[in-house]
């Protein structure tokens, strides 16, 4: 199932990560993977709607970046490079499977939770780069890719991100993923087999 192989492929990439590249353990993306892990066996609708927020301001700009600089390359380390694009491609199946097959909706305050709750990790990575003289998410200094956005990157970048979170949720909206009463539904299911 996606589930295992998105496990599989999350293990070969921590493997990656915790010999080369220990800081890329706070990413996004695998944030967002341990966000699907705990969904796959316990589902919580607020979780739920960070997942999709962060599985597609986060997963899908990487999967328009082949040569992403963070990612290992193809002829160093083939099978870790696959493991790679199979877990961002599976992150984003992953919130279709959520929302189509079984029928899960987004609460209509998902928009601002979701950038909320982007806000706060950036927030935390911004202080994590400081005292660990890191650049996760490109806030310390600009990458290659950044530089043409001149030095007000960073500023642009978090408003290409909110906008891109309020698309998502006008597509979600009209697409009959987004739900008024979902929250009191989850409430009274949690309420109902014990929960909480």
């Amino acid at each position: 199932t996606l589930g295992t192989l998105l496990i599989l492929s999350q293990i070969l990439c921590m493997y990656d990560i915790f010999t080369r590249h220990p800081s890329q353990l706070v990413w996004l993306c695998n944030i967002t993977v341990f966000m699907n892990i705990f969904l796959l066996f316990k589902f919580n609708q607020k979780i739920f709607e960070l997942f999709f927020c962060f599985a597609w301001v986060g997963c899908f700009p990487i999967c328009l970046m082949p040569n992403n600089p963070y990612a290992s390359m193809v002829e160093d380390l083939p099978l870790i490079w696959v493991a790679y694009w199979i877990k961002h491609i599976i992150l984003l199946l992953m919130t279709l499977y959520f929302l189509i097959v079984q029928k899960r909706k987004l609460s209509e305050w998902s928009v601002y939770r979701s950038a909320l709750g982007f806000f706060a990790y950036c927030l935390i990575i911004y202080f994590y780069n400081r005292l660990l003289n890191e650049n996760v998410l490109y806030l310390n200094k600009p990458e290659p890719f950044t530089k043409p956005l001149g030095k007000h990157y960073v500023w642009i970048g978090f408003i290409f991100g909110y906008v891109w979170v309020a698309a998502l949720y006008v597509f979600s909206y009209f697409m009959g993923w987004v739900s008024a009463g979902v929250l009191r539904d989850q409430q009274t299911l949690d309420q109902t087999t014990g929960n909480h």
